[in-house]
């Protein structure tokens, strides 16, 4: 199909950007700061996991964990929306949690 000048082979070709490959260094950082002497309060907002708990504690950090997606199941901050469906609030979770 053709929209502008030029073929739509051409067209095509030239429009797909370059892909790039591109490292990220969370991963190392973050291993930096855990593996580090400093003590640290980490908060780990997914389910508990003994061997996070572990890992954390035998670094001498302090592990406070929140399992965010179960907390907002709470029927305390539920409402109903527009649709009359229950669903959570996040400024009365945010302010409970």
């Amino acid at each position: 199909m053709r929209f502008f000048r030029g073929s739509s082979e051409q067209a095509t070709a030239s429009a797909l950007p370059q892909k790039r490959n591109r490292r990220s260094s969370g991963i190392a950082e973050i291993s930096r700061l855990l593996n580090s002497k400093d003590p640290l309060c980490v908060l780990d907002l997914g389910s508990t996991s003994a061997n996070n708990i572990r890992f954390l504690t035998t670094k001498g950090h302090k592990n406070y964990s929140e399992d965010l997606l179960q907390a907002s199941l709470d029927p305390e901050i539920q409402v109903k929306n527009e649709l009359g469906k229950l669903v959570p609030d996040e400024k009365k979770f945010l302010d409970e949690t």
